[in-house]
Parts: C-alpha cells; structure tokens; sequence
C-alpha cells in the first residue's frame, strides 16, 4: 500500500507570522516483516524538507479565510451515530459540497477550512439511515444532524390503461413531527421502473405526476425494504397557468407553489394528512419564454409566488379558487437597481461611532456596511423601496435601541429589541442610536457532573403587560465545553432566565436582571436534571419487532395539545426523553390518523419507565 505524509514548512524569518505551506508525499509503505526499516521513510521526507524549504515565500498564495464547524450525529433515541460521514455546503448553494468529514465513536464532529457564507448545512451518511438536515447561521453554532433507519423502496408505474411509464419523477415525502429528512426522489426508466433510497422508516406518501392523468399515489408505513403500486388519486383535476412578463430567458425563477389561500400552505391533494406534492409541481420552473403549465393538478385553492434576485415582482402572490378553473396567474417583474441607503449612527448621548459594522436586512439579504469616523454609513441594497427592513449590529460591543411603536415587531416580541426597525428609502438617512450591547454566559453540566455538549438553550425575559409570561429574546447552543454564551443582547426590562425548554430539559436558571446596558452576566454552572423518560419495545403478540411506528406522548397545558414524537427503529425500539411530568397519555400509531393503541399515565419527574407496546399478529 502507500501511506500520505503532510507536513508544514515553515521558510525561517521570512515566513514568521504566515500560514506554512501543506506539502503531500506518497511514499512506499512497507509491510511490519518487511526487511526495510521505517528509517527508510524517515530518510526519505528528511532528504526531501531542504529542497522543499529552498522556494521562498513568495511561491505561497494568500491563505483563503476559512471557519471551523462542529456538531454532532444522533439517532432518534438522542445516541450518537459514530463514524458517519459528514458533509457540509452552504445555504446559498445546497448541492455544492464545501467540507467534508467523518464523526468520532460519539458521533462528534469538527471539521476546519470551511468558506465563510451566509449558512451553512450539514448531511451525514450511514449506510441504511437516513439524515434530517443540520444548520448553523452563525459561525460557533453547534449542527446537529439527526439520523434514522431507512430502507428501499422500488415499483414499476403505470398509467391507467396499463401501459408503462418511463420518464416520470416519483416523490417519497416523510410524514410525522419526529423528523423532517430530505425528500426521495426517483426517475422511471425505460421499463417504468422507479427505486426510491434511504426512504426512513414510518409512515410515507409517495407519489409521481403521470402526464395526462394526473397524480399518483400512495400513503404507507414503510418497515424495511419492500415494494410498491402507485394508484389514480380521486380528485377533480384543473390546469394551472403562471405567466411571468419583464424577465430575461435565463434568469434563475424560484416558483413558491402552496395549496390553500390563507398562508397556511396547506397540503396537496385537498385533504390529505401529508405533504405531498409530486414533481414537476413540487418544483415548478418557467420555460425560456416565462411561462409555466401545470396540467392535471388536483382542483384545490392554490398560493403562487416568484422570487427572482435583482427583480421585484408584483403581484407578491397570486391566488387560485376551488372549482374555478382552468387558471391563468399573471406576474410582472421589473428589474431591481442596488439602493444606496444611507444612515447616521450615535450613541445615546448623540456622539458619532466610528468602525462599528451594522448590516440592512431584507428577505434574509444583508447589505454590510461600517459607520466612518463622522458616524456615517451607506448600505447597498437589493430590496424595493418601500420594502420592510432592519438594521441589526455585526459588533459584540453594540445594539441598536429604537423605541418601539405599536406595529412593529419589538412591540410584541423582544427578541427584536436590538434591531431597529424601518422602511428603505434611498431618499432618506436613517438615525440610528446605540447602546451598550449586555451578554451572558453560563455553563450547562449534564446529571453526573460532565458537559453537556450541544443543548439548544434559550434566554427569556419575563413580560407583565402582554402574551406569556416568559418571552424568548434569543438562543444559544451549548459547545463541546458545555459552554454558552448569548451576545448583542438589548438591556431587558423584566427578570430574565436562561431556559433548556426540551430534550434533556427541562431546566431553568434562577431569575437575573439586565436592566442596565452594557450588563454581562455570568449564569452559576446549570446542571441538568434526570430526565423523565419513556423507553422501550414495539411488539407483535409472535414476537416480532415492529420498526416504523409512530410513538407519541399527549399533554394538555393550557388548553392546548402538547405532542412529543418519535418513531421505532429497525428493532422497534422507541425513547422519549425529557418529557414534561404529569398526566398524559401515551399512544402507538400506524400513521398521523386513528392510533392503535394508548395508555393514560402519570409520569413523576425524573422517573424512567420501559414500556414495551403490543400490537396484534400480522
């Protein structure tokens, strides 16, 4: 075999305060009774390193910026998954792969050299699981990426008179709230052949829109690898037109197709209990000449927008009516220039700031400006005039303080407290005022003493005048340390409190004031407490495990319904953790409808019951 040495030369004075140059040698890697000792190789990159070393520094190109990223793989049962392969690409391009790694035995992983970018996300891949994606906004932000057992599922589709049909994308689309992995997608072949992968155990939609007949469908459970028949659905079917005016052939359309009218996005066909919308309607593109046809879609009240970057499209959303088809949507677009906005930064008492770094927000697009030695600032934006915006601080030192008015968003939720909020208009400069951005740290301890690595925290500020109690302002995710740290914090008027509001939670910190800007507060070490928890096996009365099953804890707090969801693994094992104590039920379901069984319990916290669920003979 060979072996791959790396090393980094360092060219003496000249290269003091640089980044050293990575060198790579293949070299011949001999067997442990090989005759030839390792002093060989050693001899080898020894002889090599002054000829190396001879090229100066200035044969090195400028180091790139890069981050590092770290999160961790877990199974449903809160495990980690080691050895997983980790792959990581930006928001703004998903399907382009940045950095890439593999998980320690804990499923831990730390991967360095990644591009700086607006977000990122995380796949991991373990052969006969499937990934539900992780994401990071913030460079420090732990990923984690949850994993679950899958299986293939292969069919043949054909159209109603028999006759294959190649050609057809099929669709398999996850339903239940313990995971949101990424969506199956399959080509038919030639012989109407179709193989969907990694489609995760429990309960599935699949579906494929046949040209000329409409949609396909079909909702099971899926335990293992198996294979399927796609039938007509029933449903009345209508066209659906979009036309777009005042766009060039080849600018990148996003087509944002919701069924239902009030915002909602409700599912696709009418009535049914999952999200299934097959290709292409899933993924709606316009053609060269900005038209798109969809024929055949189940007849429903339909949502329609466009998102094109440099345009302005108006309608913001077009709607279609149930019943009243054939439907032709219009939208006109007209190009977008950059704004300059410009604004004037001070801090309370009206003196200029120099070298602060605000960012203008608009639609998840930020323009990056730094405030000049008079305080001023100019952003470039890409938004309409007229179009909602805010104004958020990239320094740890500062937020912004606006006073808020009824209306905006920081009249109801103070997590917007340290943004100001405003319209852009190139025609006017914004004043914008500061004040000492407060911080807090703490540390969260697992039960037995140790870290607890990657635990979604949030803080929360308590709230007299309006809606809850406890509001939440921001969050926080703990490092391998246990260690976490919420900045740029607007000064609160309430107590606030740090929170772990669910996993191995539930836990809060004892009441804190940060009513004077500028405050940092350092929370006493949290340790977490023993979780109340619900474990064990799904059955059938022969023996055999039951994997794919939908387990669900049931409380009611407030009127409201409180659900937490998991589903059975390969060998129907099933764990809720962190559960809140009290009465409940806990109930075992096929799929989303009718359960197939269900126990009422009263749960005492921090208590760990093994309850294995029978279900009757297949």
């Amino acid at each position: 075999t060979e072996c791959r040495i790396d090393h980094v030369v360092h060219d003496g004075e000249a290269m003091r305060g640089q980044t050293g140059r990575l060198h790579e040698h293949t070299l011949p890697c001999t067997g442990r009774d090989d005759p030839m000792p390792s002093r060989a190789l050693a001899t080898s990159l020894l002889l090599s390193l002054p000829v190396l070393a001879q090229s100066g520094p200035a044969a090195m190109p400028a180091a790139e910026p890069t981050l590092v990223l770290e999160g961790r793989v877990v199974d449903l049962r809160g495990e980690g998954v080691p050895l997983a392969k980790i792959s990581i690409a930006t928001l703004q391009d998903r399907d382009h792969e940045v950095a890439r790694g593999v998980c320690d035995g804990e499923g831990f992983f730390r991967l360095g050299r990644v591009p700086p970018a607006q977000g990122w996300l995380a796949r991991a891949h373990v052969e006969g699981m499937c990934c539900q994606l992780g994401f990071a906004t913030e460079v420090g932000s732990p990923m984690q990426v949850t994993m679950h057992d899958a299986a293939t599922v292969r069919g043949v589709l054909r159209d109603a008179a028999g006759a294959l049909a190649p050609g057809v994308i099929v669709r398999a689309v996850h339903a239940s709230r313990a995971l949101q992995p990424e969506d199956c997608l399959a080509t038919t072949d030639a012989q109407g052949r179709f193989t969907l992968t990694r489609v995760p155990l429990g309960p599935i939609a699949i579906a494929a829109a046949v040209p000329g007949e409409g949609l396909y469908e079909l909702r099971t459970r899926v335990t293992g690898d198996c294979d399927v028949c796609l039938l007509p659905a029933r449903h009345s079917r209508t066209t659906l037109s979009i036309v777009a005016t005042g766009l060039p052939p080849d600018a990148p359309t996003l087509v944002y197709l919701r069924q239902g009218i009030d915002g909602e996005g409700r599912l696709l066909p009418p009535g049914t209990w999952l999200p299934t919308l097959a290709q292409p309607w899933h993924r709606p593109t316009l053609a060269a000449d900005g038209t798109c046809t969809l024929r055949d879609v189940p007849d429903g009240d339909y949502s329609v927008s466009l998102r094109v970057q440099g345009y302005v499209i108006a309608p913001d959303a077009a709607t279609a009516r149930s019943g009243r088809g054939p439907h032709v949507l219009s939208f006109t677009a007209t190009p977008l220039g950059k704004l300059e906005c410009h604004a004037a930064l001070r801090d309370g008492n009206g003196t200029p700031l120099a070298g602060v770094q605000l960012t203008l927000r608009h639609r998840r697009v930020d323009a990056v400006a730094t405030s000049d030695g008079d305080g001023m600032l100019m952003f470039t934006s890409t938004g309409a005039a007229g179009s909602q915006a805010s104004v958020v601080s990239l320094d740890d030192r500062w937020v912004l303080d606006q006073t808020k008015a009824e209306g905006m968003n920081g009249w109801v939720f103070p997590s917007a407290w340290h943004e100001h909020e405003c319209v852009i208009d190139p025609g006017v400069t914004l004043q914008l005022r500061v004040a000492r951005a407060c911080s807090v740290r703490g540390r969260l301890l697992a039960r037995d003493g140790r870290a607890a690595p990657f635990v979604r925290l949030e803080l929360q500020t308590e709230q007299t005048n309006r809606g809850p109690r406890w509001q939440r302002v921001a969050l926080a995710t703990t490092d391998r340390d246990g260690r976490f740290h919420f900045r740029r914090l607007h000064a609160l008027v309430g107590d606030a409190r740090v929170l772990v509001p669910s996993g191995p939670g539930p836990l809060a910190s004892e009441p804190f004031v940060l009513r004077e800007p500028g405050t940092e507060h350092t929370v006493p070490d949290m340790r977490l407490p023993t979780p109340t928890m619900l474990m064990g096996s799904a059955v059938r009365s022969e023996g055999h495990a039951v994997p794919g099953l939908l387990v669900r804890w049931e409380t009611e707090s407030g009127g409201n319904l409180d659900i937490v969801e998991v589903l059975t693994d390969r060998l129907g094992r099933y764990r809720l953790a962190g559960l809140p104590p009290g009465k409940g039920t806990l109930k075992w379901l096929a799929d989303e409808q009718e359960p197939i069984g269900a126990q009422p319990m009263d749960l005492a916290s921090g208590t760990s019951q093994t309850i294995d669920l029978q279900l009757p003979a297949k």
